[in-house]
């Protein structure tokens, strides 16, 4: 009886390490893709000042 309670205790424990590896691993994963977004939009930015500024 005790082993059952042992392995459902360490069953309980492992998917709860599971779901917050999970949760870190969406979180960097999203912070990642945002930082390449903010990349990107900067540089659109830059091109689009410089244009205009040549226009004038």
């Amino acid at each position: 009886m005790m082993d059952l309670k042992t392995n459902v205790h360490k069953w309980r424990y492992y998917a709860a390490q599971q779901h917050e590896n999970k949760y870190v691993q969406d979180t960097t994963n999203y912070l990642l893709d945002k930082s390449a977004l903010n990349k990107i939009i900067a540089m659109w930015s830059k091109q689009t000042k410089e244009e205009w500024r040549m226009e004038k």
